[in-house]
C-alpha cells in the first residue's frame, strides 16, 4: 500500500517537474537524446529509453531527454517535448494547490517501473473525458483523456500497459486550442511503439 501510494506522488511530481524542466536547460541528471538516433522517414526519428525496454517513433525536431531515474521500482523516465511546448505554474494565494497552463506545444512522459501504479485520475477532483482501450505493440491498453483541479488550461492523455511484469505509462499534455493535432500525434506515437524486453 505505501509503495503504491509512494509511486503515485512520484507521477504526479513528475507532471510537475516536467513544467518546471520545460523552461529550464536539462540538469547534470538529465540527458540529452541526439536528434539522429534513428532515422525513420524524412520526418520522425526512432527513441529508446535509458533502460531499452521500448523504442517509439517522434517528431524529429522534438527535444528528448532521460530523466535520472530514482531507483525503488522506477526503471525510466523519458521525456519529450514539441519546440513550441509552453507551460506555466501559478500558485493563488488564496489556494493551496498550484495551478498548471498548458500554453502551447506538446509534452510526452514515459516511465517504465515495477509493480503496481496508483493513477492520477483516480483522485476524486480529476474529471474523465473519454476511457478506451487501445492496443500498444499488440498489447491491451487503457487510454484516458481527463483534466483535474490543478490544470486551468489543458488537457491531459495518458495510456497504461502492462508487458512482461512492468507497467509503461504514457502521459501526454498539450492545449487543443493551441494544438489541435494533440490527439492524433499521441496515437500515432502509442502505434510506434515496440517493446523491446
Amino acid at each position: 500500500m505505501y509503495q503504491n501510494l509512494l509511486i503515485g506522488t512520484l507521477l504526479a511530481c513528475l507532471l510537475i517537474a516536467g513544467i518546471v524542466i520545460a523552461v529550464k536547460k536539462p540538469s547534470s541528471g538529465s540527458e540529452r537524446i541526439p536528434r539522429s538516433n534513428a532515422q525513420t522517414g524524412s520526418d520522425t526519428m526512432v527513441v529508446s529509453d535509458s533502460a531499452q525496454t521500448f523504442s517509439m517513433e517522434l517528431p524529429k525536431i522534438w527535444e528528448v531527454t532521460h530523466q535520472k531515474v530514482m531507483g525503488g521500482p522506477q526503471i525510466s523516465n523519458t521525456n519529450a517535448k514539441s519546440p513550441d511546448y509552453k507551460a506555466r505554474v501559478e500558485q493563488p494565494v488564496e489556494s493551496p494547490s498550484s495551478l498548471i497552463y498548458y500554453e502551447t506545444g506538446a509534452n510526452l512522459y514515459v516511465y517504465v517501473s515495477t509493480g503496481k501504479i496508483e493513477l492520477p485520475y483516480h483522485h476524486p477532483s480529476t474529471k474523465i473525458i473519454e476511457t478506451k482501450s487501445v492496443v500498444v505493440d499488440s498489447i491491451e491498453g487503457e487510454y484516458h483523456s481527463f483534466v483535474d483541479l490543478s490544470i486551468e488550461q489543458g488537457i491531459s492523455l495518458d495510456t497504461h500497459v502492462n508487458y512482461q511484469g512492468k507497467n509503461y505509462g504514457f502521459s501526454f499534455v498539450y492545449n487543443p486550442a493551441t494544438y489541435p493535432q494533440g490527439e492524433k500525434t499521441f496515437m500515432e506515437i502509442l502505434k510506434s511503439v515496440k517493446f523491446l524486453q
